[in-house]
């Protein structure tokens, strides 16, 4: 579940780019160093945007593409590196957050934006956290999202 958030969040950063590349070049580009994950989806916000490295995770953290990135069909992930991505909220169109979910319908929950973004990058970093007996990857809400 945690790994569906995090793909959800790269693939809405990579998107924007990726597009952009294929606009402006007729070379194949690569994602961007950092993405930023973002939504209009919620025109008020608490907390400003998380920004992250999006090379370091893939790179130096070893996350494959599709721990991120997916198109399900038929229950499976069948996105594969190389083809596009779009935002996440493309899919995930859910737009209540946190206790505001506990009622919701279980599809509902899966179209989430909140728990896509958040069961997928904070599950990853809370299990890294646990099987490194470290603190090192962020968890808590400000760690994440500064306050505006």
């Amino acid at each position: 579940m945690l790994r569906n958030w995090m793909a959800t969040l790269l693939g809405t950063s990579l998107t924007l780019s990726l597009i952009a590349c294929g606009l402006l070049s007729a070379e194949p580009c690569s994602p961007p160093d950092v993405a930023t994950i973002s939504s209009k989806l919620w025109p008020e916000r608490k907390f400003k945007d998380v920004s992250f490295s999006h090379k370091k995770h893939a790179q130096e953290y070893g996350i494959a593409c599709t721990d991120c990135h997916h198109v399900f069909k038929d229950g499976k992930n069948v996105w594969t590196e190389g083809q596009e991505t779009q935002k996440c909220d493309a899919c995930h169109t859910f737009a209540k957050t946190g206790k505001g979910l506990a009622d919701a319908k279980p599809e509902e929950k899966k179209l989430s934006l909140w728990n896509a973004f958040h069961n997928n990058c904070k599950g990853c970093h809370a299990k890294y956290n646990k099987e490194k007996d470290t603190q090192a990857a962020p968890i808590k809400c400000l760690d994440c999202h500064p306050k505006k």
